[in-house]
């Protein structure tokens, strides 16, 4: 049960669009806290701060108390806010609306109860999660019996109108559905049996009509019906199911189930009407418009709401008194009336004859009295004869007090009237047509059809004045009558002319002419060229159809033009590109304030000659782009000319290409060769290097020919493959392409040792110079960077060492993990693009994490300047693509013409390849090693850590060896902890991980690109650190543990194949059988088990039958380590490598001293 109920919001709230801009708020989650404060005398508030659209804060608070001491329900006493809208006004502004609908959401009745009982002052409540029980409210009901009308402006909080209910209440179930599933299986129950054994009881109604209103009276009971003399305690004891007596006769509990079923919608009607009218019958504005209780046992019925009180006596036999004195029955149908009009051509007139009836006017419905009868009439009905039937009722009982105004209240022969002859044709036209539909109509003695007004003849004439306005003046003759069509609204004299058709022309003429009429002319201001043009086009033709046209010499003369042909021109020169452009007929002044009116989005141009330009699907909107593309100033604009980077050529060349029917460009012989040539070598297929140890599958040689295209004419690109389909493969490749010059590659400081690795493994003629290490250790690597092939550091490193690479130019230059220079203002971004390099590549899985500024920022790493500079790129593309580019997607939506346009401007310099793209050419399963480099002091501990145990090794002879087995098995287990991460095994270490490092460097980007992933360890106290590590990075996790109950284990398991996790973090023992995880698409071995078959199985989580998708397996190895040797020994001796370290450890006595000693290359 809610605190404030909604209905009671809504009535609450100043305006009707208060509610919905306060419900809006509250969903945005303007409000972060709540709390509820406890006054004196049981006094209670509730404030919190609402942050607003406009990101302006404002303090609100709600004044209430319970109705009763159980906290049933409670009443406003106050509302205030810091806002200017509540300045003046009693009910609720948008942010106090705000603040009910949160207070119902976390603030439940009996924290209320709970609050006065205790001795605290106030509670505290954080906003979480909507709630699905919403609760109920009185006037929610309302709302079901289709009375939503009957919520208004100055109601206050109500509290929970029903109680004593047939059904017990589960907590969890909402109550207004409750309540429809109680009222159900009460009317279900009294088909056979009454709780109370009363369950046929009736109602009779009363009603008197007066002058003023409708006034009603009721009586209850089986055969002898009571008088009900209290409507309000009525109402009071249906709510409550509070048995009561009305005589010897008549005792019953006053619920729904009491009543025989015709009678219950009045009964609720009753109920739900007292209710309100009681509760705020000292309300103004309540009782304005609602029901409004004349005495104890009378009820007024609001015309407001004719409609249902009126659907609820369907049928139902109902007593009138006042007006009329009848039995009468009520039903939901139109009359079929009978109406005759009788024409006396001598005294010219005729006579119009309707029935008796009483006609109540409900403002959205009509009620016509006839006979016994009582319709209530069809909206359509209403609608049509609405106004007519009021005009010949016998009374009207009116909606409103001004209807006393305009419909006589006193009996009259209102059924009979008379039409002179002289309006016969103005009542063919408008009320004839309405009663031959909706009345049985009799005429006699007329033909209507002798009255038809003539059309008469319509002449329009077009003219410009000497400010260059478009003007037109009109006048429609009735033979030898004529009407000027500018004179404003038609004369009280109508006979002869035909309205309808002068208002037609009239709404033709505003229609075409914007700034409607100006005296007796319509006028077009001559800068609203599209209106021109529209007129021009469409208008006149339309005109010349109904009336006769004139033109003076000057309108003549304005005629549309289709196209203005624009040449232009794409000529190199030298290492720069010149593009020009001209028009004939029109000077680049005029030609730019045509792309001015383009830019405004017009699609016509009045030019100085006086023709009106079309402007869409034109030359004009190909030079509009073409201005775009170049970033052109006005300046540059009207010179005719510009020169720009060579590298625009090739989408220059794309336009020119796309719009062969537009703009026609001359190019010269040098710019003819550049495109000739790269496409040629775009096609070419080029030779993998044979020092290249690897056979590239066919989308990587695409890949690898895509960067060998681009280098010849020193371009850049985005390799922006996914992850696990060989990024670094590729670029090995093209750089052996080039193993006489010298290159750079920078990438995160996880990777510098993979790359060295990559290269060893795929290339090791290549000479590899790795910069890290200490500052001075760096400066003397990097000073011998020309002696060799490929210089490796990292992006920090470069921050640190960007003066020391002063004078150094490198052939190629490649950034992995490209995200890294997003932000274009970082002094890691300044550092990457101030390095001087012939061509430049860009590796990474998602070029756009969360905006296009960090595409702009990689572009202006490539070619600075190709996506211009970043404000005209943020006006161009940023401000417009909208959601058009997510994570993981990038590029591929083409939704929206502005980011198909991006992707046409890109196209030839960003190459992206999904798994699911080149699916048919991966094996199901791609394993690859990532390798970490310790820092200084996790190897200083590693090493000294290592030579203890080679040395206690080396001192022991074979006895001593075999007694200390399971010493020396524990001292391998401590190097393996030193590898993961030294707090494993010394809880004082306070440096990094470098394996850590690399690990959560490897998820993010791996989440970043759209996968799942499942991430192995031995070590539940290092998943543990790996969990905390990636909730700071707000990556979701799961961890599954021997400790983890088997029920709770396939809940896990449930909500990762769900999609809703992003990594899922198992202990290899717990968790490396028995489990079927294929949502992941990624496995990760942080440890990996040196028992290849126990690794295998692991993986086989992922990589089972129901993959749909191609598995990239990655193990983490710290370089230099027991790790890295126990690696190389799987291949050749895999049976010494699975008794090292295999599951139980049993294996370890067949291990001699000897063989340990060679795994760490000792003797």
């Amino acid at each position: 049960m809610v605190v404030f109920p909604k209905g009671g919001i809504k009535a609450q709230s100043t305006l009707l669009s208060t509610y919905s801009k306060g419900e809006a708020l509250y969903k945005s989650g303007a409000i972060e806290k709540i709390e509820l404060i406890k006054g004196k005398g049981g006094h209670l508030t509730v404030a919190g701060d609402v942050l607003d659209e406009k990101g302006t804060t404002y303090g609100a608070s709600i004044k209430f108390e319970p109705l009763d001491d159980k906290v049933k329900a409670v009443k406003i006493n106050d509302c205030e806010c810091a806002c200017p809208s509540k300045k003046g006004h009693k009910g609720f502004c948008k942010h106090i609306t705000a603040l009910a609908l949160e207070t119902n959401k976390l603030v439940k009745l009996d924290d209320i109860r709970e609050l006065l009982e205790s001795d605290e002052t106030k509670f505290c409540f954080e906003a979480g999660l909507d709630d699905e029980s919403t609760g109920n409210s009185f006037l929610d009901s309302l709302i079901d019996m289709g009375l939503e009308g009957s919520v208004q402006k100055g109601v206050d909080g109500l509290g929970d109108a029903f109680s004593g209910s047939s059904l017990e209440q589960h907590s969890t179930t909402s109550q207004k559905l409750f309540k429809l599933m109680n009222d159900e299986l009460m009317d279900e129950y009294s088909k056979y049996e009454s709780i109370n054994g009363v369950s046929n009881l009736g109602m009779e109604v009363t009603l008197n009509l007066a002058v003023t209103g409708i006034f009603a009276e009721f009586r209850v009971g089986d055969r002898y019906k009571y008088v009900i003399k209290n409507i309000a305690e009525f109402c009071e004891a249906m709510n409550t199911g509070e048995v009561v007596n009305y005589g010897k006769n008549l005792e019953f509990k006053h619920e729904l189930a009491s009543f025989a079923p015709e009678f219950r919608p009045l009964v609720k009607f009753l109920s739900t009407s007292i209710y309100l009218e009681e509760k705020y019958k000292n309300n103004d504005n309540f009782s304005k418009y609602y029901y409004r209780a004349s005495g104890d046992k009378t009820v007024e019925i609001k015309p407001h709401n004719y409609r249902a009180f009126f659907n609820t006596l369907d049928k139902i036999e109902i007593e009138l008194m006042g007006l009329e004195n009848k039995r009468v029955k009520i039903v939901k149908e139109d009359p079929e009336i009978s109406v005759k009009i009788t024409a006396d051509e001598k005294l010219g007139f005729a006579n119009i004859e309707f029935p008796e009836y009483i006609y109540l006017d409900g403002l959205d419905m009509g009620i016509m009295l006839i006979d016994s009868t009582m319709y209530v009439l069809s909206k359509g009905y209403v609608d049509a004869m609405g106004e007519i039937l009021k005009v010949f009722a016998e009374y009207v009982i009116p909606s409103s007090e001004d209807r006393f105004d305009k419909y006589s209240i006193k009996k009259k022969e209102n059924n009979k009237m008379k039409v002179s002859s002289g309006d016969f044709g103005t009542f063919a036209e408008t009320i004839l047509p309405k009663l031959e539909k909706h009345t049985q109509l009799e005429v006699t003695g007329l033909n209507f059809e002798d009255y038809t007004k003539q059309d008469g003849v319509c002449e329009l004439r077009f003219d410009v004045d000497n400010t260059g306005n478009i003007i037109c003046s009109g006048v429609i003759k009735y033979g030898d009558k004529v009407v000027d069509l500018g004179e404003g609204a038609v004369d009280n004299d109508l006979s002869g002319r035909n309205a309808k058709a002068e208002a037609r022309i009239k709404h033709m003429l505003n229609e075409y002419f914007l700034s409607g009429r100006s005296g007796k002319l319509w006028v077009l201001p001559k800068n609203e060229d599209d209106a021109l043009a529209r007129l021009i086009d469409e208008g006149i033709p339309k005109f010349e159809e109904i009336a006769d046209t004139f033109a003076s010499e000057a309108f003549k003369k304005l005629k549309v033009v289709v196209n203005k042909p624009i040449s232009g021109g794409l000529a190199i020169k030298g290492n720069l590109l010149t593009v020009s452009w001209d028009v004939e007929g029109m000077s680049r002044e005029e030609l730019y304030e045509v792309l001015d009116a383009y830019r405004q989005k017009k699609k016509y141009f009045r030019l100085k000659n006086g023709e009106v330009l079309r402007i869409a699907g034109t030359d004009i909107e190909e030079l509009a782009q073409l201005e775009d593309e170049l970033g052109l100033s006005k300046k540059e604009f009207l010179s005719g000319e510009t020169e720009v980077q060579l590298f625009r050529a090739l989408h220059l060349n794309a336009l020119m290409m796309e719009n062969k029917e537009g703009i026609k460009f001359r190019t010269n012989k040098e710019f003819d060769n550049l495109i000739k040539n790269f496409e040629n070598l775009k096609n070419k297929k080029h030779k993998v290097p044979k020092i290249v140890n690897a056979t590239l599958r066919e989308y990587q040689k695409e890949g690898f020919n895509w960067a060998c295209a681009l280098s010849e004419f020193s371009f850049g690109g985005i390799l922006a493959d996914d992850m696990g389909l060989g990024k670094t493969l590729q670029m090995i490749s093209f750089l052996a392409t080039r193993p006489e010059e010298h290159h750079m590659v920078i990438c995160p400081a996880s990777l510098v040792y993979n790359w060295e690795a990559e290269i060893e493994k795929f290339a090791p003629s290549l000479k590899v110079n790795v910069i890290s290490g200490s500052k001075e250790e760096r400066n003397e690597q990097i000073s011998h960077c020309n002696e060799y092939d490929i210089n490796v550091t990292s992006y920090d490193s470069l921050r640190r060492d960007i003066e020391e690479y002063e004078g150094f130019s490198f052939d190629c230059q490649i950034i992995d993990e490209a995200q890294y220079i997003k932000n274009p203002g970082t002094m890691v971004s300044k550092a990457v693009k101030s390095i001087n390099s012939r061509t430049r590549f860009a590796l990474t899985g998602t070029p756009i994490e969360n905006r296009l500024s960090e595409l702009w920022s990689i572009f202006d790493y490539l070619m600075p300047g190709y996506l211009y500079k970043y404000k005209n790129f943020k006006d161009r593309f940023e401000e417009h693509i909208v959601g058009g580019v997510s994570v993981g997607e990038d590029l591929e939506k083409e939704n929206d013409a502005t980011l198909k346009a991006l992707k046409d401007l890109i196209s030839p310099f960003y190459i992206r390849r999904k798994k699911s793209d080149v699916l048919k050419d991966l094996p199901e399963k791609v394993e690859k090693v990532v390798y970490s480099k310790m820092g200084a002091k996790q190897e200083k501990l590693y090493y000294a850590s290592e030579k203890n145990l080679v040395d206690q090794i080396g001192s022991k002879d074979n006895k001593q060896f075999k007694e200390d087995k399971l010493q020396i098995l524990a001292e391998l287990m401590r190097l393996r902890q030193l590898c993961c991460d030294p707090k494993l095994a010394f809880e004082n270490y306070n440096d990094e991980s470098a394996k850590l490092e690399t690990c959560i460097d490897l998820v993010e980007s791996a989440v970043e690109g759209g996968h799942k992933i499942l991430l192995f360890s031995q070590f539940t106290s290092m998943l543990e650190k790996i969990e905390a590590r990636l909730t700071e990075k707000n990556i979701t996790t799961l961890k599954l543990t021997g400790q983890t109950p088997k029920l709770k284990r396939m809940e896990l398991v449930e909500k990762f194949q769900e999609g809703k996790v992003d990594v899922f973090l198992i202990s290899l023992k717990a968790g490396g059988t028995g489990l079927n995880l294929t949502a992941a698409d990624m496995v990760i071995h942080y440890d990996p088990w040196w028992n290849v078959a126990a690794q295998n199985q692991a993986t086989d989580r992922a990589h089972r039958f129901g993959q749909k998708n191609t598995v990239t397996v990655v193990k983490l190895i710290v370089k230099g380590t027991i790790e890295e040797r126990i690696m190389e020994l799987q291949n050749r001796k895999k049976e010494l490598a699975d008794m090292v370290l295999s599951a139980e450890g049993v294996a370890i006595s067949s291990l001699s001293k000897d063989d340990l000693l060679k795994l760490f290359n000792k003797n």
